[in-house]
């Protein structure tokens, strides 16, 4: 048994999605998509390289849109939580 084969392989960070918000752009529920100042998804731009032919353009973008408000909504929570912490 080689020595080579006993070391773990280290597997690199990877940036599944990066949200960059201002909460003082909108302060109602119905200007949420307001307060998105940046949004870069990993998992996005690989589902429209993959199958964007595939899919209607208009639900593919509605998909994606949801998507980017669940992970902002989530980041916005934990971020809340914290500060009453």
């Amino acid at each position: 048994m080689s020595s080579a084969s006993a070391i773990p392989k280290v597997v690199p960070a990877q940036l599944s999605f990066l949200a960059i918000y201002n909460p003082s752009l909108g302060g109602s529920d119905e200007t949420f998509h307001d307060q998105i100042v940046f949004y870069y998804s990993k998992a996005a731009k690989t589902r429209s390289k993959v199958d964007g032919r595939n899919r209607p353009a208009e639900r593919e973008l509605r998909e994606q849109e949801n998507e980017k408000l669940r992970q902002v909504g989530l980041a916005q929570g934990m971020v809340d939580f914290a500060r009453y912490i």
